[in-house]
């Protein structure tokens, strides 16, 4: 295998590492997915559902990776308060705050039913 592909990889992990090693939010958002998939398996969801609620897990993740870096960045080359730059900031964390609400959906929508079935 090509050395620079596997460092591409080095890379990204080391990525993933940083974001959740330093976002409190990313650690957070990582729990809530192991707990998700765990519930997947635990309520016998099927192929196409569990692998829903996976594309659900990785926009979240991605949504928290993305905000992580519009933050930092606009630390670095704007390190003073600034209104435009706060605006920038919400309006990022917000894509992350309807990224996670939709996950939530498709979980209520695919768990709901399963747990309401083993409560009766």
């Amino acid at each position: 295998m090509d050395m620079d592909f596997l460092r591409s990889f080095r890379y990204a992990f080391r990525g993933l590492r940083t974001a959740f090693v330093g976002e409190r939010n990313a650690r957070i958002n990582m729990m809530a997915a192991v707990a998700a998939l765990a519930a997947a398996v635990w309520l016998g969801l099927g192929r196409v559902e569990i692998a829903l609620v996976i594309g659900m897990i990785a926009l979240v993740l991605v949504a928290e990776l993305v905000n992580t870096v519009v933050e930092r960045l606009l630390d670095l080359v704007h390190p003073d308060y600034s209104e435009c730059v706060g605006a920038i900031k919400d309006m990022s964390a917000a894509a992350v705050l309807i990224t996670a609400l939709g996950a939530l959906g498709v979980a209520c929508l695919l768990f709901l039913p399963r747990l309401v079935h083993l409560w009766r």
